[in-house]
């Protein structure tokens, strides 16, 4: 089974530049945006994604 990390790396290669928000990324996958904002967290500080976050949005992206 794949890890949710690599999930979330290979889907933001296949967008990138662009980037996803925390809605579309769960309906993606499955998990619960709690879940994700969690592991998101965790990859941001490894360095892997970026995230913008506006007002009502949270938005991630790859780092290349």
């Amino acid at each position: 089974m794949r890890s949710i990390e690599n999930l979330i790396i290979d889907l933001l290669e296949d967008i990138y530049p662009e980037q996803i928000n925390m809605e579309k990324l769960a309906s993606i996958t499955g998990y619960s945006k709690t879940y994700l904002s969690k592991k998101i967290l965790e990859m941001k500080d490894k360095g892997w994604i970026k995230i913008a976050k506006t007002r009502e949005e949270t938005y991630i992206k790859f780092s290349p």
